[in-house]
């Protein structure tokens, strides 16, 4: 019951790991410890940060000095109201991590297939996480891979998102918010 909990949708999004952290969290310290999952979700941000500064070093074709752009894109102030409030944090700087690990996998022709867990876990991490199965099979179309990297990338692709779906169809009625719900 536990593990159905933590994929039921909420709204629109199916946030897992949000759950999941707070359950970890309160059955750690016995209540929510808000400082902490703030400070360990920012600190999140570093682990796309360090994948992104994996695939930029490598190639030399830009000096090192051009990636303080990316860290401004990533800490942008734009999105300081996400950096205060634990579960978008978690939801949405979570959903990070797998897409980037996942893009960097794809990367790898030897490699590739890593890719498969970490877009099945940013596709239950939040909704938007769906993205990265259409972006992999275009980088696997644009780097000329064989047809079988294809199709196993787009069943895979196929596969998840239809659990996806079916665990949306899944939506608790009870306390959701509807205006036919307000007194």
């Amino acid at each position: 019951e536990k593990f159905r909990s933590i994929l039921l949708p909420h709204n629109e999004h199916i946030i897992s790991m949000t759950r999941m952290v707070s359950w970890i969290n309160y059955g750690l310290t016995g209540h929510l410890n808000i400082f902490a999952l703030l400070l360990w979700g920012n600190a999140l941000l570093l682990v796309p940060l360090a994948v992104l500064y994996a695939t930029f070093t490598p190639t030399e074709r830009y000096p090192a000095l051009y990636f303080l752009l990316v860290i401004f894109v990533f800490l942008n102030p734009q999105y300081s109201v996400t950096a205060l409030w634990a579960m978008a944090l978690w939801s949405n700087i979570w959903v990070f991590v797998p897409v980037t690990c996942s893009i960097l996998l794809i990367t790898r022709p030897q490699h590739w297939y890593w890719a498969l867990p970490f877009a099945v876990v940013a596709t239950f991490a939040n909704g938007n996480g769906l993205m990265i199965w259409p972006i992999g099979l275009l980088m696997l179309f644009f780097e000329r891979r064989p047809f079988l990297q294809w199709a196993i990338w787009t069943g895979a692709g196929v596969l998840t998102c239809g659990c996806y779906f079916h665990l949306m169809r899944q939506q608790p009625s009870e306390g959701l918010f509807l205006f036919s719900n307000l007194p």
